[in-house]
């Protein structure tokens, strides 16, 4: 059963909620002793941070916002306590990184090319995106299966639970296929693309050989205990919305109606 595409929620809260429901999934089955041996809970567990991750980026302003930071903090102590060993830096060759989605995720800037597009298929017809008759905020009945890339037609995951030959009411989305130049990209507070953001923020080495004395050697493993400290915000650059006034909507727990769901 559907809803009507006019009574949908805004599309990205829906992708929100879609990514917390597979970050959720991912985690349960990260706790089940019972679901693999310890290297593979560990990065399930590592997976539904990622996914818990992008879930906020998608969620920020919406009156999930505030739920999903709590709940990211929570899985992120949870998953230190469990699987310590998985939680270190990352070293480059050059310098440490975080590259944990739990630290990265406190970053709120992220990156908007400006790009110069020939081609680009609207993924309900194959055709001309500028030209067809889909319309991003409509639902269309879609036949599930996967194009040579191994990418679901639904969802355009290379991983998810669409099953092939069955159909789904979808959103129209748009691939780009053809790229004349990319004459910049700017970092901004907004990016358009949510998940268009940091992969690994570094970490000043001096800082660390003062932290861990004259016996640190570049290079050699460090571990990172972050999570089991107090979040102390997000850091939010000059033109951020809300550094200029935004208000947040009236915030929701999970537990509280979200609207209507495309099924």
């Amino acid at each position: 059963m559907t809803t009507r595409s006019d009574e949908t929620r805004p599309w990205r809260e829906e992708r929100g909620f879609q990514l917390r429901s597979e970050a959720q999934a991912l985690f349960d089955k990260a706790l089940d002793p019972e679901s693999g041996t310890p290297v593979e809970r560990d990065a399930r567990a590592r997976q539904a941070l990622s996914r818990e991750a992008s879930a906020f980026n998608w969620l920020e302003d919406s009156a999930w916002e505030e739920a999903t930071h709590h709940e990211l903090h929570r899985m992120g102590t949870t998953v230190h306590e469990l699987f310590p060993d998985g939680c270190h830096l990352e070293w480059t060759d050059a310098r440490y990184e975080h590259r944990c989605p739990v630290r990265i995720v406190h970053k709120r800037f992220g990156f908007s090319p400006s790009l110069r597009v020939r081609k680009k298929l609207c993924m309900i017809c194959d055709g001309d995106a500028s030209e067809c008759p889909h319309l991003p905020n409509r639902l269309y009945p879609v036949v599930a299966c996967r194009d040579d890339d191994g990418r679901c037609r639904i969802c355009r995951e290379s991983s998810c639970d669409h099953q092939p030959g069955i159909e789904y009411m979808t959103r129209m989305t748009v691939q780009i296929t053809e790229i004349v130049a990319a004459d910049e990209v700017s970092i901004v507070p907004r990016p358009v693309q949510p998940d268009a953001r940091l992969i690994g923020v570094p970490i000043d080495t001096a800082s660390l050989v003062a932290a861990l004395g004259q016996d640190f050697t570049p290079g050699m493993e460090v571990h990172c205990s972050m999570c089991e400290l107090p979040c102390d915000g997000v850091d939010r650059m000059p033109g951020d919305p809300r550094l200029e006034g935004e208000v947040l909507p009236a915030q929701k727990g999970f537990d509280e109606p979200a609207g209507p769901v495309v099924a």
